[in-house]
């Protein structure tokens, strides 16, 4: 069965971002389907819409949402009542998917935060018939626990990396934060006070609630009492596949086993007597209008050549600049960017007169295409991510008027922005942040490997083998491992730009750079600590020559290492910082000129 997706905002407290698919014949069930917190949620994201879409070829409506502070939704994490606001989002959500829904009332699947955020809302008088809970605690002082250990875990790591690393967080900031995620005390306070065992769902006839556990791991005990207590008629499943779900975007897998059960205990649900609709759809909006820095601004989804989009620009038009900024996907990280750097960078240029639009591009976040990247690091650099991007220009060129872009990407995206800039003429400016490569080369990721391969060949390794820890049958495969490898290295690094080639030319990352030089465009290049192309650049001397490539600048940040997409909040500060000048520059020269 086909489907229909849409995207618009619901009038809650304030806008929330909503992504709707629908069958194209009439709906069996409406299902509003919630998201875990902070990082899990970055994760899970591309499973979540591969969800959404087998949820509408089931013949049910499906609706997901971002909530206030998260996503492309208005606000910010560190605004006050936050927990409120998020249980007022979700009873917004519910209520209009119950307006059109046969009986009246939807079901809601939620994960982690969102199930614990669908309990309350149905407490609060949400039309949430049915509940669908994996990895759901019964109390919020379970999740705060939790993140409080990964903030710990990941702090242990950052140090173990950085010994002299300090305190990431202002002078009496008691925020909690992991992975670039923040929680501030009062948000901690508030879920600590969650606590679902001590108010139980309202009475419903034929309510049903579906406990999933993780991986192996039985759901909450506390839950499952609390549920049969008010009446409902409770089952539970094993939750196979959270793991995978919630991997590193790049190698996340859509959790099928999982989906398979939820989507055969939807069938199994007993039809229950209609109830008349009593919320219409008025809260529904396609512009979403927002106030920064005391200046209105607008945000509006949408498709552009296949990619899928949020055009933030200023209410009013009125001195507006003529430049446009395309922020680009950082890896498999959906168009928000790294910790919603993105959505902060594009609503605070909206408000100097700015117009961005943050993209998904193909099988990332909510563009078309494959559910899963599996790992394969090379599809991030094709040549077809560069031809979307041109289609986008066309679009926004159409609907705007605009004629100069720049583009600005972390990671793969960095690799898009320079190659955009090198192959149309209406990119001025090329912001690469972190890039991992400036030219792909199938032999990069195993250059990379060899470095650490050749240890292999270090005076331990023999010393292994003399005590039998490797043994001698292996020796020849190692040293064929080494030999195949450091070749590889070799021919990799004189394609990279290490060595000119045999007959003189210059090498074909200088010529790049050369090519964006001469067409007149500028180049902002930031690396934080222990980037590896930082590393190989500086060997091969491509840092160290600003004369002859004096429209590039170049910021290196004394960051910590292992922060590729630059989780802690005083490197995305010092970072927005920095971006923000090279734009105001981009923007004065181009007025010079």
């Amino acid at each position: 069965m086909s489907s229909l997706a849409q995207a618009f905002y619901l009038n809650s407290r304030e806008p929330v971002f909503a992504r709707y698919d629908a069958p194209r014949e009439r709906s069996r069930t409406s299902v509003l389907l919630l998201a875990p917190f902070g990082w899990e949620e970055t994760c899970s994201y591309r499973s979540r819409r591969a969800w959404a879409r087998r949820l509408a070829a089931d013949g049910h409506t499906a609706l997901r949402i971002d909530l206030p502070g998260t996503g492309d939704s208005a606000g910010g994490p560190r605004d006050p009542g936050r927990l409120d606001d998020w249980i007022e989002a979700v009873a917004t959500a519910a209520r209009w998917l119950a307006a059109d829904s046969p009986s009246g009332h939807c079901t809601a699947i939620g994960l982690g935060l969102g199930g614990l955020l669908a309990w309350n809302a149905t407490l609060e008088g949400a039309p949430i018939h049915d509940l669908v809970l994996w990895n759901v605690p019964s109390s919020g002082a379970t999740l705060v626990r939790e993140f409080r250990a990964f903030s710990r875990l990941e702090a242990s790591r950052l140090r173990r990396l950085n010994p002299d690393l300090k305190d990431d967080r202002t002078d009496g900031d008691e925020s909690l934060m992991a992975a670039g995620f923040v929680l501030t005390p009062e948000a901690v306070s508030e879920l600590k006070a969650v606590d679902l065992t001590a108010r139980p769902l309202p009475a419903a006839t034929g309510r049903r609630v579906l406990l999933i556990g993780r991986d192996g791991l039985a759901p909450d005990p506390k839950l499952r009492a609390a549920a049969e207590r008010s009446g409902a008629a409770v089952d539970d499943a094993p939750g196979t596949g959270w793991s995978a779900m919630m991997a590193v975007p790049v190698t996340a897998e859509p959790p099928w086993q999982t989906i398979d059960a939820v989507a055969t205990w939807l069938e199994r649900g007993e039809p229950v007597a209609d109830v008349p609709a009593s919320q219409d759809r008025s809260e529904v909006a396609v512009v979403a209008p927002l106030t920064i820095d005391g200046r209105a601004i607008t945000e509006t989804p949408l498709i552009c050549n296949g990619a899928d989009g949020i055009l933030c620009e200023p209410a009013d038009h009125q001195g507006s600049s003529d430049l446009t900024i395309l922020l680009l996907n950082a890896g498999a990280i959906r168009r928000i960017g790294p910790n919603r750097m993105w959505v902060e960078l594009a609503r605070r240029w909206a408000a100097r007169g700015v117009a961005s639009v943050r993209l998904d591009l193909a099988g990332i976040g909510d563009a078309d295409g494959a559910d899963g990247f599996g790992g394969d690091e090379a599809r991030f650099y094709g040549p077809e991510f560069v031809e979307q991007l041109r289609g986008v220009m066309d679009a926004i060129q159409t609907r705007r008027g605009t004629t100069r872009f720049g583009c600005l990407g972390l990671c793969s995206g960095a690799y898009w922005s320079l190659h955009a800039a090198l192959e149309d003429d209406r990119m001025d400016a090329a912001f690469m942040l972190n890039p991992l490569a400036l030219l792909w080369d199938e032999a990069l990721p195993t250059r990379r490997d060899a470095s650490k391969v050749r240890k292999l060949t270090r005076l331990v390794t023999y010393r292994r083998v003399l005590r039998g820890d490797i043994p001698l049958r292996r020796a020849p495969q190692i040293l064929g491992a080494v030999a195949r490898r450091t070749m590889a290295a070799a021919r990799a690094r004189l394609r990279l730009g290490r060595d000119q080639t045999p007959d003189g030319r210059e090498d074909p990352l200088g010529a790049a750079l050369d090519r964006l030089r001469d067409q007149g465009k500028q180049g902002f290049m930031l690396f934080t600590g222990g980037e590896p192309l930082r590393l190989e650049l500086e060997r091969s001397g491509h840092l160290r020559q600003p004369a002859r490539w004096p429209n590039l600048h170049l910021e290196l940040l004394s960051a910590p290492n292992d922060v590729h997409t630059l989780q802690p909040p005083r490197v995305q500060s010092e970072v927005h910082a920095r971006v923000d000048r090279a734009i105001e520059r981009t923007l004065a020269e181009s007025r010079s000129g």
